[in-house]
């Protein structure tokens, strides 16, 4: 199936039913179908056809799925972009995947930075708004005539290029096929078991393939309610339109739980919250179970597998809550459950064998239909990240008898901060280019409200005393907000192991290590 057959299937079945809501305003399905065929037309009308990139710069709106669904029909690939990405980083993935047609909501083509960026490029810019006016995507769209027939794609075609920061440095476009998707939307359907009369809250950013839970809701025919989080408004909105089922951050998590302790409000029709994107601690969960009076689930995967490959059920919680002695049901709730439907998970050695459930600890791989196509223009990582049709998440881990992934370290230095990746290279390389910083290492530092933040390690350049506000406004003008790190230490040396690589795990102990200078080494 492709994914906007299944907008299509709903139009004709349900059309009047409503299928997203936003802040803004709510369309059934026949419209969410009708303007993705307006702007199918208009892409068809500006040259785009199968295979070429389609590219969107904007937070969340419903517009945002009618172009998705348009590039769908036409067997375009979608592209979206991180709107909290620098404009050099926009660049570098522009430059990437080079998009026929980039729409721009007006928000970010004000900006006088974006707009000489975009305008410099070789993409079609379309400016849109979602508000009422002459910039609203029907009424740039709409007066296109209607495309000729053309042959129905494939369901491994690709679909969608999400990116990702690459710790190289350089952006990894992970290239989804419409199985990809689809796959994983049924294992949501399936672990959720997803109702008709389902709401589904839309608050994390709709550049990420998370997009692929709430396809999970259409296959039911159920609500998808859109919005750019902030936690009162979510629960305002979750309260006006009867949410029913959220995906969470860690961090999205503990400011709702945070609201609703502070501000109860009354009439909320949650069924269930899951949380992905890094584990939290088990009393969190137990403590928004008791809050919002519903059952909590967890995730586990990455954007190469399509969002899901594991998940511990609500049921996992109730049994331990029921048998508070039972040291097993307890320890399930450390682990982030078993694979999920259609998807095979196991633990691998360093010699690429697969490791017999147990205490012996490996990466973690997965294998199915959620598993990506590649990386867009690096074979060479797809070709290390994918064998024999097992993707090797970088995570290491164990299984136990019973099934249960338990994650143990990260293989790779990410840093996960409010359930964004920050991959350290990437901040290393920008504190590194300061003429006064002769070398940096950047670590994750827990941090009970993002979970973790960037700190950096730095050596200063002989006979310099660089401070941790201009090293802040510094990577400011490079990297994305979220990657600058948050606190500093400042080291005459940096520990290193015998081949002369920089001891990371040295730096994460909490045992002190010799200081070149002091300073308020936290930037707010």
């Amino acid at each position: 199936m492709l994914v906007h057959e299944i907008i299509e299937y709903n139009a004709a079945k349900l059309p009047d039913a409503v299928a997203l809501v936003s802040e803004n305003g709510q369309q059934t399905w026949r419209e969410v179908d009708d303007l993705a065929e307006c702007v199918a037309n208009f892409l068809a009308s500006a040259g785009v056809c199968r295979g070429d990139r389609v590219s969107v710069l904007s937070r969340n709106c419903i517009e945002l799925i009618a172009i998705l669904a348009a590039a769908s029909k036409l067997g375009a690939v979608y592209a979206p972009l991180n709107y909290r990405l620098s404009p050099a980083e926009l660049g570098r993935i522009l430059d990437d995947c080079k998009p026929v047609i980039l729409f721009v909501h007006v928000e970010f083509a004000r900006d006088p930075d974006i707009a000489a960026l975009v305008g410099a490029g070789t993409a079609t810019v379309v400016e849109f708004d979602h508000c009422a006016g002459h910039r609203q995507l029907s009424g740039i769209c709409g007066e296109t005539p209607a495309r000729p027939d053309a042959e129905r794609g494939h369901d491994d075609d690709p679909l969608w290029i999400c990116y990702t920061g690459g710790s190289t440095g350089r952006p990894k476009g992970v290239v989804l096929s419409h199985r990809n998707m689809t796959a994983s939307a049924q294992n949501f359907t399936l672990v959720n078991r997803i109702a008709p009369d389902d709401a589904y809250l839309l608050a994390g950013p709709m550049y990420h393939v998370v997009l692929a839970v709430p396809i999970g809701y259409w296959l039911a025919g159920a609500r998808t309610v859109i919005m750019n989080f902030d936690a009162p408004r979510a629960l305002d909105l979750m309260q006006r339109q009867g949410v029913t089922r959220m995906v969470a951050t860690g961090t999205i998590f503990k400011m709702l739980v945070d609201e609703m302790s502070a501000h109860p409000r009354e009439g909320l029709r949650l069924r269930n919250i899951d949380f992905g994107g890094a584990p939290i601690p088990v009393e969190m969960a137990l403590r928004a179970s008791d809050v919002f009076g519903c059952t909590v689930g967890q995730i586990y995967g990455q954007s190469e597998a399509s969002v899901l490959s594991t998940y511990l059920p609500p049921e996992d919680y109730l049994s331990a809550q029921a048998l508070p002695g039972d040291e097993s049901a307890a320890a399930r709730l450390r682990s982030v459950g078993k694979a999920a439907p259609c998807v095979l998970v196991g633990v691998m050695d360093a010699r690429g064998e697969l490791l017999p459930p147990g205490d012996r600890v490996g990466e973690i791989v997965v294998k199915g239909d959620t598993v990506m196509l590649g990386y867009w223009n690096q074979d060479d990582l797809t070709a290390s990240t994918i064998s024999n049709g097992w993707l090797r998440t970088g995570d290491l881990g164990r299984m136990d008898a019973d099934g249960y992934v338990y994650l143990v370290d990260r293989i790779k230095d990410v840093i996960i901060s409010g359930g964004e990746n920050v991959y350290s290279s990437e901040v290393e390389l920008a504190l590194s280019a300061h003429p006064e910083v002769d070398e940096a290492v950047v670590i994750g530092k827990p941090d009970p409200h993002w979970g973790e933040t960037v700190h950096a390690i730095v050596v200063p350049a002989k006979g310099c005393r660089p401070t941790p506000e201009e090293l802040t406004q510094f990577c400011r003008d490079r990297i994305a907000r979220y990657k600058v790190p948050r606190s500093f230490d400042f080291r005459y040396e940096l520990p290193r192991l015998p081949t002369g690589k920089i001891a990371k795990h040295e730096l994460r102990s909490p045992a002190p290590l010799e200081t070149a200078y002091k300073t308020n080494a936290t930037v707010r």
